[in-house]
């Protein structure tokens, strides 16, 4: 049984550092990846979500910008525990063909590196997790 458990838990590590380490950043890559547009846009607000059974609060900013004199509101999608300035000014990529889409490179940028970073804890995880594995196989026989 100790021996099926290892292998299990090893196995959710590696597939975990896969995912924060390949796929994550791919995914938010291909989304950027449509918006070729440079626009300055403000941070007009900022949407709080709150965690009450960890007591946390993260926020997303909401920008407001014009493309080819439309004015468009677009919240992010991406919460962190850093609160937004209110007013500030950002560069963001937009969708031409569809302007209502929008990146923040910068923003993007710091979640890549977040999830790169825990990717890397969970592949030391991973392989310690292998090695554990293997002292656990080679002792039960």
């Amino acid at each position: 049984m100790a021996k099926f458990v290892s292998v299990l838990i090893s196995l959710i590590f590696i597939l975990m550092s896969f995912l924060f380490l390949n796929i994550v950043p791919k995914v938010i890559d291909s989304h950027q990846a449509q918006c070729t547009e440079s626009v300055e846009a403000v941070i007009a607000d900022i949407d709080e979500s709150e965690d009450i059974s960890n007591n946390t609060t993260t926020y997303a900013p909401v920008y407001e910008y014009t493309f080819e004199g439309e004015s468009f509101r677009n919240k992010s999608n991406i919460y962190t525990s850093i609160k937004p300035e209110i007013g500030r000014q950002v560069e963001l990529l937009v969708d031409p063909e569809n302007p209502e889409v929008c990146a923040d490179p910068k923003l993007n940028d710091f979640t890549k590196t977040v999830f790169k970073y825990v990717g890397i804890v969970l592949s030391v995880i991973s392989v310690v997790m292998v090695i554990v594995t293997i002292v656990i196989i080679v002792k039960v026989k």
